[in-house]
């Protein structure tokens, strides 16, 4: 009778264990991502990203200064399309409705695009397109990281913030940053670090408080080259 009863526990706990880990899987399956941006690819922060036509609707969380909105778990389980939209400042944000395919996993991502870019101009005055520039390291430094400045101009009256740099494709956190002209146009000069001699692509995007929309710049294609400048004999003077 011992024997039975402990084996009826032993059955009971192992369904148990394994609807829990049923369950835990559900949850955890069918993660959605959303981008929001601007026709020129730069991201829109702050914009709100919800579902349509879902009972009941459901939120997917702010974009961050990459324009994605976090990972949402266990919500959009289903496989099949569904319909998303983004708001920002109160107002729809891209096109009324984009669609959102999602798989048997319940996994999926799409980009809401704002098919404009408004009339705040960015100027990338240096790096200049296509040009060559020689990051110069010494003896004493070799290790070091190089500092890269960057030169550009925002014809905006207003405050200019929110400013985000897209090195080879991604956001980087720049170094120090002047402010060589205050008005129309803004002038700044800012430090960015430059981890090799390669082939870059830069972008730059801004807000300003007299528009509600954040603007880019062209991509600008740039090469840089690492040189040493040697004060004394040594080993990494022949790089």
């Amino acid at each position: 009778m011992l024997i039975k009863s402990r084996k009826n526990w032993l059955i009971i706990s192992s369904s148990i264990v394994l609807f829990s880990l049923i369950s835990i899987s559900m949850a955890q399956a069918g993660c959605v991502a959303i981008k929001v941006q601007y026709q020129d690819g730069c991201p829109r922060s702050g914009a709100d990203v919800k579902t349509l036509y879902t009972d009941p609707i459901h939120d997917l969380g702010s974009t961050n200064e990459t324009g994605w909105t976090d990972y949402t778990c266990g919500v959009l389980n289903p496989p099949g399309p569904y319909y998303v939209q983004a708001t920002y400042g109160g107002s729809v944000f891209g096109p009324p409705q984009a669609e959102l395919d999602v798989d048997s996993n319940g996994d999926g991502s799409t980009t809401i695009q704002q098919n404009f870019n408004g009339d705040l101009v960015i100027t990338i005055n240096r790096p200049i397109n296509n040009g060559i520039y020689n990051l110069f390291r010494n003896y004493y430094d070799i290790y070091d990281i190089d500092k890269f400045s960057v030169g550009f101009t925002v014809n905006s009256i207003s405050t200019v913030s929110n400013k985000v740099y897209i090195l080879d494709g991604k956001q980087i956190k720049p170094g120090t940053e002047q402010i060589v002209q205050q008005g129309n146009p803004w002038e700044f000069i800012t430090e960015l670090i430059i981890l090799k001699g390669a082939s870059h692509s830069l972008r730059i995007c801004a807000d300003s408080a007299d528009s509600s929309i954040k603007h880019g710049s062209s991509l600008v294609y740039f090469t840089t080259i690492i040189k040493s400048l040697c004060f004394r004999p040594g080993p990494f003077c022949a790089r």
